[in-house]
């Protein structure tokens, strides 16, 4: 019981200890490479979850065999994104970079389907405004 005891301290310790560096990483200028570890995650994250918002979108309305069809390719196409970057970061296997190149390439292709998923459910008119938006110079 004891040692039961010692392992939940030490993990409640871990996870209180990575918040706070979580908290305390300045993403605007990382200086420590867990920095730019913290903030490679937090942008995947942001990207993972702007391709969710994304999917739920673009998937009300579509037919049963429409959806599922499109699960199915969101699936396949995880599977290939974690593949991919797991072989990505193996440029950096067992150092302190791997996880942030990992992270960096999730974030990227992440970003690219969320532009493709978008792509392919615009109206005519919803592609000539995105086209146009792009279009402007900045």
């Amino acid at each position: 019981m004891t040692k039961s005891i010692l392992k939940l301290g030490l993990t409640i310790l871990f996870i209180f200890t990575l918040q706070i560096t979580t908290a305390l990483a300045d993403c605007d200028e990382p200086q420590t490479q867990t920095e730019m570890n913290i903030c490679a995650a937090e942008e995947y994250k942001t990207a993972d979850k702007e391709l969710n918002e994304a999917y739920s979108k673009h998937t009300n309305g579509l037919s049963d065999a429409h959806l599922e069809a499109l699960k199915q390719a969101q699936l396949a196409w995880i599977k290939y994104r974690d593949l991919a970057c797991a072989s990505f970061g193996l440029s950096a296997e067992g150092g302190s970079m791997e996880g942030m190149l990992v992270n960096m390439c999730r974030t990227r292709l992440t970003a690219e389907r969320t532009d493709l998923l978008t792509d392919q459910f615009l109206s005519p008119e919803e592609t000539e405004e995105a086209d146009a938006e792009e279009a402007k110079p900045e």
